[in-house]
């Protein structure tokens, strides 16, 4: 729902209040959703995605008349905590307070952006395009993404256990993360709580 405004014959439609706060958090999930998508991302992307960041988050104030944007909850706390997660190294992710306002789902996406190329994502394993994953991501549960995500982990260990090498260590962090999600199925939440994920 919503109003009309303007002079006769160039009416603009203002979305009501709970239709603009839906379409903004979409919008917001939606970017952080597709930002941990990326597999390769350079020091000068991760800036550029920072850039995109701040613009949408004034484009949703300003066009849909959502002021403060931090009225939006979770979504927009999400979208805060992944501009400094971007530039998070592997060893300081499971330490990191950030988690607490990021989906699990998304900080195990984003993890790809620090693996080798040889762990591949679940979707170059699915043989789908990002945009199609994403879309299966709207008909899918966590634990279920977390199970096409084990997957490529555990093949992955099985392909470095029969050469002889070792894993890379974002794969220990992708598993524990994996397995908080595994713990809080019954509870779930936006982001991790506090403490979630220590040993």
């Amino acid at each position: 729902g919503g109003r009309s405004v303007g002079t006769e014959g160039s009416r603009i439609l203002v979305p009501s209040a709970r239709a603009a706060a839906t379409l903004a958090s979409r919008c917001l999930l939606f970017f952080v959703r597709h930002v941990s998508l990326v597999r390769k991302l350079s020091e000068n992307g991760k800036l550029r995605l920072t850039k995109d960041m701040a613009e949408l988050e004034h484009a949703i104030g300003v066009h849909l008349h959502l002021h403060p944007a931090e009225s939006l909850g979770a979504p927009y706390r999400a979208l805060r905590a992944l501009r400094p997660f971007l530039f998070l190294q592997v060893e300081g992710v499971l330490a990191s307070p950030l988690l607490e306002d990021l989906p699990p789902v998304a900080v195990l996406l984003h993890l790809y952006s620090h693996a080798p190329k040889e762990l591949a994502t679940p979707y170059q394993r699915a043989g789908l395009a990002p945009p199609q994953y994403s879309a299966w991501l709207d008909k899918h549960t966590e634990v279920e993404v977390w199970t096409g995500v084990r997957g490529t982990l555990d093949a992955y260990a099985a392909s470095c256990k029969s050469k002889g090498t070792a894993v890379d260590p974002v794969w220990g962090v992708m598993m524990h993360v994996g397995a908080v999600i595994d713990r809080r199925t019954s509870h779930p939440g936006p982001g991790f709580e506090e403490g979630e994920l220590k040993f």
